[in-house]
């Protein structure tokens, strides 16, 4: 057990005595330790990192989210120790842990899904690092939807500097020919979530994986499961307030913004975003000029736009 660790037990263990927690079943695990932890009347697992990423405390064994936003405050007071070289290097246990997680993980996310024109892309980002993950969030990553198209860019840039990333393009062809196949949207994008978290796995090994949740059923886990993907699997409604979901949500529209661009100069027209009336326009301007058997190849046919027309 590292030094740093050694400091976590004795400082929990002064804790244990003082009445404010109890901790039991210690066990040394690789590159760290884990223990079962009770505070008040809560308990949950808990374990710590000390390797080459720095410290890293790993609440992902409580499945409770509210116990595990719980502990991690109490974790913050309790272990607000660390000598001022350390906190340096990690920051605050607070600011290492949103959802209950540490943010270097692989985050997944998706872009296109609700726009008629152009594919559907996921991407997948790995923070290596708390230094890294405190950079980009100091440069303004945060949710794509809330950036405009030149923050995008520049911070994707940025992003795949850093981190190790992996990215699926579904151009509008294959898309269309895939949905009509399956006739159901969120078992196509699970497919794509997997593909991409699948390749992000061959280069950077990261188990734990957090989605932006697109789905309340379990197709996600069952389609990992069947392609034999080992991993954490976490999903959460606004996933992109986690920082490596923030970064794998930039990454997708980086990619789908390009896709878009390339589109409008192969046709020499505009295409608009998202799924409003504006698109039932473009498309009929489109079907006039190429065909209505070309959308195929710019629009995800089974909007209601394409009925429309």
């Amino acid at each position: 057990m590292t030094g740093t660790l050694e400091q976590i037990m004795d400082r929990l263990k002064k804790l244990e005595q003082d009445r404010c927690c109890t901790v039991k079943e210690i066990k040394e695990i690789q590159y760290g330790v884990q223990f079962r932890l009770r505070i008040e009347e809560q308990e949950g697992m808990v374990r710590f990192y000390d390797g080459k990423k720095g410290l890293k405390m790993d609440l992902s064994q409580i499945k409770e989210e509210k116990i595990r936003n719980a502990f991690s405050a109490k974790l913050e007071e309790f272990l607000s120790f660390r000598g001022e070289e350390k906190r340096k290097e990690d920051s605050s246990v607070k600011q290492q842990i949103v959802f209950g997680l540490p943010l270097t993980i692989m985050g997944s996310d998706e872009s296109g899904k609700g726009d008629y024109f152009g594919p559907l892309v996921t991407a997948a980002v790995f923070l290596p690092s708390l230094k890294i993950a405190e950079e980009l969030m100091d440069l303004g990553m945060k949710d794509s939807k809330k950036l405009p198209a030149g923050k995008i860019n520049s911070l994707a840039e940025a992003i795949m500097e850093r981190c190790p990333y992996a990215v699926s393009v579904l151009k509008n062809e294959e898309y269309n020919r895939l949905y009509e196949k399956i006739q159901n949207l969120n078992t196509l994008l699970a497919k794509q979530h997997v593909d991409t978290i699948s390749l992000l796995q061959e280069k950077c090994g990261e188990k734990t994986v957090l989605v932006d949740q697109f789905a309340k059923g379990p197709v996600l886990a069952e389609m990992m499961e069947k392609r034999n993907i080992e991993a954490e699997l976490y999903q959460k409604e606004r996933g992109e307030e986690h920082p490596a979901v923030a970064a794998a949500s930039i990454v997708a529209r980086y990619f789908f913004m390009r896709e878009m661009a390339q589109m409008e100069e192969k046709y020499q027209m505009p295409f608009g975003l998202g799924a409003g009336e504006g698109m039932l326009t473009s498309a009929k301007a489109f079907a006039a000029r190429y065909g209505k058997e070309e959308l195929r190849q710019v629009a995800k046919l089974h909007f209601k736009t394409t009925a429309q027309l």
